[in-house]
């Protein structure tokens, strides 16, 4: 479940865990709910673990949000994936909820 600022809650048949997100001063936050849901199919069809698919969608989600405009703002896997590995957002909390 996205919970927009305070981040996601993620329950499957093996796993529970919540990941906080990323402080940001965002722009539009229009296509990021969207970008969340889309990074995190493509990254679990890639084969991308459950918590790293997560992270990833909530890395892409709050990058959306720092440009204007819905399809626009939706970030490349690559840019995803390298602001990961530079920890541009630094590490995350786990979620307040």
């Amino acid at each position: 479940m996205t919970k927009g600022s305070e981040g996601v809650s993620v329950a499957s048949p093996s796993d529970y865990f919540e990941l906080g997100a990323p402080t940001i001063q965002p722009v539009d936050t229009v296509g990021a709910g969207d970008t969340f849901c889309g990074y995190l199919a493509a990254a679990l069809d890639l084969g991308d673990p459950l918590q790293a698919a997560v992270n990833g969608a909530v890395t892409a989600a709050s990058m959306a949000c720092l440009k204007a405009g819905a399809q626009s703002s939706i970030p490349a896997r690559r840019e995803v994936l390298e602001v990961g590995r530079i920890g541009m957002f630094g590490p995350r909390p786990p979620s307040a909820g």
